[in-house]
């Protein structure tokens, strides 16, 4: 790991030597946030497996933010279930990510089921902070179960930060219309981190980590997603996926487009494999789409 840090150190440090000019601001987004309009309850469901905490409108989807973003281990809803019932739509309010931050002090740690429901006007815009984004921010797996699956975000819009510097390693960071960033719970059961069949569209613009759909990723399985997303990047950015260390993707594609400045590519901007398999090199991908 030690290895690892320092050439993704190395690769930040040059991204400091790009910018591009950010793509234009919803226009009808206000200045309030979903986080304080949130349900009083979910739809119902008691966050086991067999029986889901339900949400069904965006002020319950808020709820599940507010509550995992707060830190309160009661409220975090770890190892807990969670599944969407009806579509949601998220037009007209700032989305404030579930799993706030750059690290699993935060993170969402439970299991989504999309029910194969579509979620509209996602707009996240953590510009100024660095943290990261997406309608999930950091995602921690806690076993090898699927924590998300099943449902598709549409035409979303996703800023992140304004830092390059790696020297600053407690604020690396990712954007991507689904998530920022995917890892496991160290000492927990988790070997990899699940996500399936999951879709997202719009556009991601970050400083650091950009992807389609993922920002960045450790140990994680990804099956059957696409990413239709014009991602504009400064460092490491890539179609479907920024930063990848280990991990398999499979039925995964990406179109859209990707601009960027160290390590851009259509798919990956980078990919980090571990020493025992590729005697612990980045195998970075230096070319545009």
């Amino acid at each position: 790991m030690g290895k690892r840090k320092k050439l993704l150190g190395l690769v930040l440090v040059v991204c400091m030597l790009f910018t591009l000019t950010p793509i234009t601001s919803r226009a009808d987004v206000t200045t309030e946030k979903w986080t304080d309009f949130t349900a009083a309850d979910f739809a119902g469901g008691s966050g086991t497996k067999n029986d889901p905490y339900q949400i069904a409108t965006a002020g319950q989807l808020a709820k599940l933010a507010s509550e995992v973003n707060s830190g309160v281990p009661e409220q975090t809803h770890s190892g807990e279930y969670f599944k969407l019932t009806a579509p949601i739509d998220l037009s007209g309010k700032r989305w404030i990510p579930i799993g706030y931050g750059n690290a699993s002090s935060k993170a969402f740690s439970g299991y989504f089921d999309g029910n194969n429901q579509v979620i509209t006007g996602l707009y996240v815009d953590e510009r100024g902070n660095n943290v990261c984004a997406g309608l999930f921010g950091v995602v921690v797996a806690v076993s090898d179960e699927t924590v998300l699956k099943n449902f598709c975000i549409e035409n979303a819009t996703i800023y992140a930060g304004n830092s390059t510097d790696a020297s600053a390693s407690p604020d690396i960071y990712g954007a991507g219309v689904l998530v920022g960033s995917l890892t496991t719970m160290g000492g927990s059961r988790a070997t990899f981190v699940g996500v399936e069949n999951c879709q997202g569209t719009g556009q991601v613009d970050s400083k650091m980590y950009a992807g389609g759909l993922i920002g960045d990723a450790s140990r994680a399985h990804v099956s059957d997603c696409s990413a239709d997303v014009t991602v504009t990047g400064r460092c490491i950015s890539g179609g479907f996926i920024g930063n990848v260390f280990q991990g398999s993707y499979k039925n995964c594609t990406a179109k859209g487009s990707v601009s960027g400045g160290w390590s851009t590519g259509g798919f990956a901007g980078c990919v980090f494999e571990s020493e025992r398999q590729f005697g612990n090199r980045a195998l970075c991908i230096l070319w545009q789409c």
